[in-house]
C-alpha cells in the first residue's frame, strides 16, 4: 500500500476507534490491530497518539466544512433576511451531525476529555462566524426587529435546540426521533422566529 493510502487508512481506523473510546480510552495497539499493520507502522506515518489523533480532527476539518454554506449563511445576514438566516442554520447543524454522526461523536468526546482547541477547529460552525451570527442579531435587535433577548442566548436558542435533536438522532440514535428531518427544520425555524423575531 503506497504512503499516502497508508496515512488515510489509519486516520480512518483511527477515526473510528477515537468516536467510540474517546483518546483516553483508545490505544495505538487498537488502532494497529484493527488496522492489520504494526504499531510500528503507525509510528512512521505519526509520532505520537497525540499526532494521530490531531491527524483525525484536521482531516475532518479539512474535510466536512461547507464553505456555500458559510457563504449562504453570511448572505442572508447581508439581506437581512432574518427567517432564512434562522432556518439556514438550523438545516445546517442537522445537516452536519446526519453526514458525520462518527466525527460528531468524536468532538462531543473530545471537549469532555479536555481537548477544547482540538473541538474547536473541528466544529463544523466556525468560531468566526459564530460571533458574526451573534452580532448580526445584536444589530437587528437595535434595529428594532430582534426582541429584547441576548444575543448570545439568541444563537444558543438556534444553535441548541437543532444540535439537541441531531444528537439524539444521528448520534445516540435515540428511537424515538421520528420525527423527518425537513419537518424538525421547520418546526424548529417556527419556533425560533415566534421567540427571536418582533412581531409585524
Amino acid at each position: 500500500m503506497k504512503s499516502t493510502d497508508r496515512r488515510v487508512q489509519l486516520i480512518s481506523v483511527a477515526t473510528e476507534i477515537f468516536s467510540d473510546k474517546g483518546f483516553h480510552g483508545t490505544t495505538t495497539k487498537e488502532i494497529a490491530t484493527k488496522a492489520g499493520v504494526t504499531e510500528a507502522l503507525i509510528f512512521r506515518h505519526f509520532e505520537s497518539k497525540d499526532a494521530l489523533y490531531r491527524a483525525v480532527i484536521d482531516e475532518y476539518a479539512e474535510t466536512s466544512r461547507r464553505p456555500e454554506w458559510h457563504a449562504e449563511i453570511r448572505d442572508c445576514m447581508e439581506r437581512n433576511a432574518d427567517i432564512e438566516l434562522i432556518r439556514t442554520l438550523i438545516a445546517y447543524v442537522i445537516e452536519a451531525y446526519r453526514v458525520y454522526p462518527v466525527m460528531q461523536r468524536l468532538v462531543l468526546l473530545a471537549i469532555l476529555e479536555g481537548f477544547h482547541k482540538e473541538a474547536d477547529r473541528a466544529c463544523h460552525l466556525p468560531k468566526t462566524l459564530q460571533r458574526e451570527v451573534i452580532a448580526y442579531f445584536d444589530r437587528r435587535q437595535k434595529d428594532g426587529t430582534v426582541n429584547e433577548i441576548n444575543p448570545i442566548a439568541i444563537f444558543q436558542i438556534i444553535f441548541g435546540m437543532s444540535r439537541s435533536y441531531a444528537i439524539g438522532k444521528y448520534v445516540y440514535k435515540l428511537k424515538e426521533m421520528k420525527i423527518p428531518d425537513d419537518e424538525a427544520v421547520e418546526n424548529f425555524t417556527q419556533f425560533a422566529v415566534r421567540a427571536v423575531i418582533k412581531s409585524q
